[in-house]
Formats: C-alpha cells, structure tokens, sequence
C-alpha cells in the first residue's frame, strides 16, 4: 500500500513538473512567435513607407487610391519588388498597373 502512495505522489509530482515544463515552453515559442509576427509587421510597414516616399519623391503628390493600394498589400517580397520598381517606372499610372498584376 506505501509503495503504491509513493508511485502516485512520484507521478503527480512528474505530471505538475511535465506540465510547468510544457508551459514554459509553449510561452517561449508564443513569445518567438510573437516577436516574428512583429518584426514581419515592421519590415511590411517600412517598405510601404519606403515606397511612399520615392513616389512623392519622384513624381509629387501621389493619389491616395495608389497608396490605399499599396497599404493593403501583406506581403513582403511582393513590397520589396515594389519599392524596387518605384524607383524605376516611368509614370505612377505605370506603377499602378505593377500592382493590379498582383
């Protein structure tokens, strides 16, 4: 009857240990997870603004239905060829159509 109390004190104590160890790492991968989501945000928002001010750079005052549509955009290698191509095309009508071939 003792042996059987010690396993089952060995166990809870193994269980509660598994779980904070669990816990720990579930809040690890939730803060690295976090910290890439956040990161990806602020490079997706430095390459609109980037994008933004070679338009207004090159070309003046940019409508707001070509900025609109390049703020709605997510993805990032997709910005990066952007931001490259604002510096390159011709017209913002030009850059325009770059973003409906999306």
């Amino acid at each position: 009857m003792r042996e059987a109390t010690i396993f089952q004190d060995w166990f809870l104590e193994a269980e509660e240990k598994g779980m904070e160890r669990g816990m720990e790492k579930g809040m690890e991968r939730g803060i690295e997870r976090g910290m890439e989501r956040g990161m990806e945000k602020g490079v997706i928002e430095t390459l609109k603004e980037g994008i933004r001010d070679v338009l207004e750079e090159r070309f003046g005052i940019v409508k707001e239905s070509i900025l609109n549509a390049v703020y709605q955009i997510k993805s990032a290698p997709f910005l990066r060829t952007l931001l490259r191509q604002s510096a390159r095309v011709k017209s913002l009508e030009e850059f325009r159509e770059l973003i409906a071939q999306r």
